[in-house]
């Protein structure tokens, strides 16, 4: 059954909300670390269906928690909904998510891109999968390639 578009516009000025607040969240990824550190699987996969427009049967605890991640009043995104009136913003920052503060997850861009793609179709034991395939690809690099032979053994000692 296809959800409404009015899900699916509020969608769109939740990705805008996002990076709104603040520019590090132009990726969901950094926006779910920073909003929800446990389950943060689960929150990411709801992050993105709202944002996609995806689903339209959330609970009234899932619609609040969204509120809060996006500093939204309380009740704004029901009322977007059923009347088409504008988000309303929390005005206050001293609620605000916390902006990470560790240094991305990986120093090697490659890595960091792997992990931050913003396709939905990745799922993240794909998205797993592919940083192994590239540390491995790396790794074996670094020795001399993949296909380099082996270090020949040690010659027996003779007493």
């Amino acid at each position: 059954m296809p959800v409404d578009q009015t899900w699916r516009h509020l969608g769109d000025q939740l990705v805008r909300r996002r990076v709104q607040l603040d520019p590090a969240y132009r990726t969901r990824r950094g926006f779910v670390a920073a909003t929800r550190a446990a389950s943060s699987d689960a929150w990411y996969r709801v992050i993105t269906s709202l944002e996609l427009g995806e689903r339209d049967n959330y609970t009234r605890e899932t619609i609040a928690a969204a509120e809060a991640a996006y500093r939204l009043q309380p009740g704004s995104i029901r009322s977007y909904l059923e009347t088409g009136a504008p988000l309303q913003f929390l005005d206050d920052d001293a609620d605000a998510p916390a902006r990470p503060q560790q240094p991305p997850r990986y120093d090697d861009p490659v890595l960091q891109y792997l992990w931050d793609t913003p396709d939905p179709g990745l799922t993240e034991s794909q998205r797993e999968a592919l940083v192994q395939v590239y540390l491995a690809l790396t790794g074996a690099a670094a020795r001399g390639g993949a296909s380099a032979a082996p270090d020949p053994p040690a010659p027996a000692r003779t007493a």
